[in-house]
């Protein structure tokens, strides 16, 4: 039997090693590059456990399995404690999206890293579990080890945990991706609010500078640069020009 293990390096960042079980009548066997995470905690645990619980190598491979059951369900608790106010950010409190220009990049650059690591987690760990969802019937049916009742018992327990740990990291990467989209998402409407203001800018200028453009070619056939009012009245087209097209747009509600 080997089955994926979550372990964490010193940065945080979870990794799936293979693990393999070698079970005999009386003798677990491990082998495995690391030590997974969830064996530290079932030693550490050792100390509350009834000894009966851990009488023969059966138990103690269930017990191992166990904790690392346990182990991927609270890796998906913080993922969610994670989520929530990144979710509070991203929808629910956009005052908690302050500034402006490269503030607000930043804020949107540190969500979507903060994203990122998040969604890698429950990544990792879906697949972990994936692997599992075939534990159960493998102990019960496939390896003809003979199980007492008591241990089907745990065996039943340990299906209905690793079902509902894959409901969870499903609906957690779900989640994630939603998330993301949505970050991507402010980013791209933000992207599209600088080219509209760019495109409002240019299209405002455009017609003064044609008007300048053409009082400046000061041909002398041009009947405007010999008239006293001539220069008042090119600033006054200008002017009347630029402050047209930004009526309209704003007639159009596209401002």
């Amino acid at each position: 039997l080997a089955l994926p293990l979550l372990v964490a390096d010193a940065m945080g960042h979870l990794t799936a090693i293979p693990v393999a079980f070698v079970l005999t009548d009386d003798t677990l066997i491990t082998i495995r590059a690391a030590e997974p995470d969830a064996f530290h905690a079932f030693a550490a645990a050792l100390a509350d456990v009834d000894p009966e619980d851990l009488a023969c190598a059966e138990d103690t491979m269930l017990g191992l399995l166990m904790a690392a059951v346990d182990h991927m369900a609270d890796v998906l608790v913080r993922t969610g404690r994670e989520l929530a106010p990144l979710s509070r950010r991203i929808f629910a409190s956009p005052a908690d999206l302050r500034g402006r220009g490269r503030m607000l990049d930043r804020s949107l650059h540190a969500i979507l890293r903060q994203l990122g690591r998040v969604g890698d987690r429950a990544a990792v760990t879906l697949e972990a579990i994936a692997w599992l969802d075939l534990l159960p019937e493998f102990l019960t049916d496939l390896s003809h080890h003979p199980f007492s009742e008591g241990q089907a018992r745990r065996i039943a327990v340990l299906d209905r945990d690793i079902a509902g740990l894959e409901r969870t990291a499903s609906h957690m990467s779900e989640r994630v991706q939603i998330l993301l989209d949505a970050t991507l998402g402010m980013i791209g409407v933000r992207q599209t609010m600088i080219n509209k203001v760019l495109s409002v800018v240019a299209t405002i200028a455009l017609p003064p500078t044609l008007i300048g453009t053409i009082y400046g070619m000061n041909f002398d056939g041009m009947p405007e640069l010999g008239w006293s009012f001539g220069y008042p009245l090119a600033l006054g087209l200008m002017l009347v020009s630029a402050v047209l097209p930004y009526v309209f747009m704003k007639w159009r509600g596209w401002l």
